[in-house]
């Protein structure tokens, strides 16, 4: 028992040292990692790790607090935590305000930190999603379920996958006027290459490095239901171009695609002739569609319809 004991304050030290070396900005390349208290129990075989206001933010504006934060790794693994925000987290996003998310569970799990990507998982059980007054609106008020998953794989490659089950739309969003109070289901799962050049001092540097290095996004399965109305994917390549455009194609097949056109105009998202236009192919084709949707030289067009700028990542 001497020696466990010995074992685990040599770790529970070297954990609160790196902790508190964490909270100098030079310690991740511009990244700032703050808390006002920190509490490492566990002992004699768990380090048990809780944080009060914790806060880790990246230059460019993207940062992710959390009134407590509760970890927990095992002495014989010491790199791999699981931790739990038992009030919820507060996503800083860049441009748009404060995300204030809560709900039954949230939590995540971390190891492997020095592959490309790390091994991460995000989930979250009966979400609600709120923005203060000043901040821009966020398209779901409320999720079932949330799962965020990061792998790394061989030839420098990452796997992502991203999940929403049971999603409710905002009152005032596109979304809702799409899902007509149904709910909105959302997947992402593809195969990045070049994943060890997505590094840099932000967020925006990281896919600037990627897109210099050539890397690509391989889409195995892209969708978005919102009621009976659909969007999906099952194949295609996504990247970046110099100027933080998206570029690449996919093969789209639509349903109940005039709501899904109408909903957009309606929103400013597209306009009126654009609607009409794609509408008008939709009911030549009984309302679902099968068509190329290209993002080339700044602009999306949807086989021969062209719908507007290119989304612009940085």
């Amino acid at each position: 028992m001497a020696a466990v004991a010995t074992d685990w304050e040599l770790t529970r030290s070297d954990v609160l040292t790196r902790l508190n070396a964490a909270r100098t900005p030079d310690a991740h390349r511009g990244w700032t990692v703050s808390y006002d208290a920190a509490r490492l129990n566990g002992f004699p075989f768990r380090l048990d790790l809780d944080l009060t206001h914790a806060r880790l933010a990246e230059p460019s504006g993207w940062a992710v607090s959390a009134p407590r934060l509760n970890a927990e790794a095992y002495l014989f693994a010491p790199a791999h935590w699981v931790a739990v925000a038992p009030d919820g987290v507060v996503v800083d996003r860049r441009d748009a305000g404060p995300l204030i998310v809560k709900g039954q569970a949230l939590r995540a799990s971390l190891s492997d930190a020095g592959a490309h990507p790390p091994r991460l998982s995000v989930e979250g059980l009966n979400l609600t999603f709120a923005t203060p007054p000043g901040a821009r609106t966020f398209g779901l008020t409320s999720a079932k379920a949330f799962h965020l998953h990061t792998r790394a794989g061989l030839q420098d490659q990452g796997a992502i996958y991203l999940g929403v089950e049971g999603g409710q739309a905002g009152a005032s969003e596109t979304l809702d006027l799409i899902a007509a109070g149904g709910p909105v289901v959302f997947t992402l799962d593809g195969i990045f290459s070049h994943a060890g050049a997505m590094t840099g001092a932000d967020w925006p540097s990281s896919l600037r490095a990627w897109t210099r290095s050539g890397g690509v996004l391989a889409l195995r399965r892209l969708e978005l239901k919102a009621g009976k109305a659909s969007i999906s994917a099952k194949a295609g390549e996504l990247g970046i171009g110099p100027d933080g455009l998206l570029t690449g194609d996919l093969n789209v097949g639509a349903a109940q695609t005039p709501r899904i056109l109408v909903a957009m105009a309606a929103r400013g998202a597209l306009t009126p002739d654009v609607a009409r236009a794609g509408g008008a192919i939709a009911l030549a084709r009984t309302g679902n569609l099968s068509l190329p949707l290209d993002f080339e030289a700044g602009r999306v067009t949807l086989g021969p319809v062209a719908l507007g700028p290119s989304p612009r990542l940085f």
